[in-house]
């Protein structure tokens, strides 16, 4: 079995199952299986392990979870077999860029899928009982006997000439860290994500920070207030996210002026130092140098919220202030 063939057994297997029933899928793949040589039924199983290993990670974490699979590696060996399932062109986008599976999951799909790593295993051993119900070997035992050569060394060139070349990101991996990479993946998932451990991290990483901004911002006839850790990045990247509001008032949480701007324009800034440090991120932004980076944020009712809890169990001097 070539990949090509792999990828067009799952397609195939699709096609026939449009709602992603994974009974379904299971008995369509199973049955398409059982109808192949041993040999290729080994080399399905062998091509699938190729790509499994290559999609173990971090970043397929990250995105998993932000999606809403199980919060473990179990989660994550489950979902790229999800992953695998969806056939070629969805896992190597999936693998070239995460956020394509943005609008991947269709309603009431399950994105994980454990049982699809075991088709083979299934197969193998359903059409040996029928060849031979004596024998009591299953897909491992067969894998490793020497009448098996393995997947041919043209067919492991091209498993991995196809998918792209991707620089993994670090574990552990934060909230921002899924807002930066992820952005339509985590529009979608906002408000699931705010019931999560990665957004309360994102909260008590802003309570706890040094300086926290309180910002006033005047768009219109819609004036908005929000919350958020007063680095010079956050601020330059806050003020180019907001260029066309018509003023902003960026305190510290005791009322002191931290910069008062016009959009991104910079109207006063009494910590001349601080000026310098927001311009070295701001100016790039400004000319497009740069993209304008995500700032994890609070509105006013849920800062009120987080701050409250604070106050509560640690006391409101725990919280730094400029």
């Amino acid at each position: 079995m070539k990949k090509g063939d792999f990828w067009n057994l799952i397609d195939e297997t699709n096609r026939l199952c449009p709602t992603r029933d994974q009974e379904s899928i299971m008995a369509v793949i199973t049955d398409k299986l059982m109808k192949l040589d041993v040999n290729d039924i080994l080399d399905f199983h062998m091509i699938q392990q190729e790509y499994f290993r290559a999609a173990y990670r971090n970043d397929i974490h990250a995105a998993s979870e932000a999606m809403g699979a199980t919060l473990s590696y179990d989660g994550l060996q489950a979902f790229v077999y999800w992953l695998i399932s969806c056939g070629k062109v969805v896992f190597i986008h999936a693998m070239d860029n995460p956020d394509t599976l943005s609008d991947v999951p269709k309603q009431g799909e399950k994105i994980e899928f454990p049982r699809f790593g075991f088709a083979a295993y299934t197969a193998y051993s359903v059409k040996m009982d029928r060849i031979d119900p004596e024998n009591m070997s299953d897909i491992y035992c067969a894998l490793n006997s020497g009448d098996y050569a393995g997947l041919t060394q043209e067919t492991w060139e091209a498993i991995h000439s196809e998918i792209p070349e991707h620089e993994d990101i670090k574990a552990p991996y934060s909230l921002d860290t899924i807002r930066r990479l992820f952005p339509n993946i985590y529009q979608k998932n906002a408000d699931r994500l705010k019931n999560t451990g990665l957004y309360q991290e994102q909260v008590d990483k802003l309570l706890a920070s040094e300086c926290i901004i309180r910002a006033r911002i005047g768009i219109g006839l819609c004036p908005k207030e929000e919350y958020f850790a007063g680095t010079p990045e956050n601020i330059a990247n806050f003020l180019a996210k907001y260029k066309i509001a018509e003023s902003m008032l960026l305190t510290d949480l005791n009322d002191h002026l931290i910069v008062y701007s016009s959009g991104w324009h910079i109207m006063s800034c009494p910590d001349k130092a601080l000026r310098e440090k927001i311009n070295e991120t701001l100016f790039p932004l400004h000319r497009g140098e740069t993209e304008v980076q995500p700032v994890f944020k609070l509105s006013a009712s849920e800062f009120e919220e987080a701050f409250g809890k604070l106050s509560h169990t640690v006391g409101q001097s725990n919280v730094l202030m400029m």
